[in-house]
C-alpha cells in the first residue's frame, strides 16, 4: 500500500511538471526591410500580424503596374519544413497608399491584393518593431 502511494505520487510529480514545460514554438517570422532580413520569434507578435492581416479587405489580384521590387515584405512561416504559411509584399502607391498582397497555403488566389493607408501600414511595422517609412 505504502508503495503504490509513492508511485501514485511520483506520478502526479511527473505530470504536473511535465504540463509546465514551455510549449515549442512551431512558428517564426521574417520581415525584409531596405537591404537586411529579420527574424522575429514572438508568438504574440506574429498572432497580432495575422489579425491585421485578417482585417485587411482582399479585392483581387495584384495589378500588372506592380512590376517592381516590392518596398517592404514579411512572412510567417513553420519551423519544422520552412513552409510560408503567409507571406506579404507592400508597394508604396502614393503618400497616403500602399499595395499589399498576401500568399500562403491557406489562402484563395483570386483575392490576394488590395489597398491599404498609412496607418495601416504603420500598424503592420509597429507590430515588427521597425521605423515608419
Amino acid at each position: 500500500m505504502r508503495n503504490t502511494v509513492i508511485v501514485i505520487f511520483i506520478l502526479m510529480i511527473s505530470v504536473i511538471t511535465g504540463c509546465n514545460e514551455k510549449q515549442q514554438q512551431l512558428e517564426t517570422m521574417w520581415y525584409k526591410g531596405k537591404s537586411n532580413y529579420h527574424e522575429i520569434n514572438n508568438p504574440k507578435k506574429i498572432m497580432e500580424i495575422k489579425n491585421i492581416v485578417d482585417k485587411i479587405e482582399w479585392k483581387g489580384t495584384e495589378p500588372k503596374s506592380l512590376k517592381n521590387e516590392p518596398d517592404f515584405a514579411f512572412w510567417i512561416g513553420r519551423k519544422s519544413d520552412n513552409i510560408r504559411i503567409l507571406h506579404c509584399d507592400v508597394w508604396r502607391l502614393d503618400s497616403e497608399h500602399f499595395g499589399i498582397t498576401k500568399f500562403g497555403e491557406e489562402f484563395d488566389i483570386l483575392n490576394r491584393y488590395s489597398i491599404i493607408t498609412q496607418a495601416q501600414f504603420n500598424q503592420i511595422l509597429n507590430v515588427l518593431g521597425v521605423q515608419g517609412s
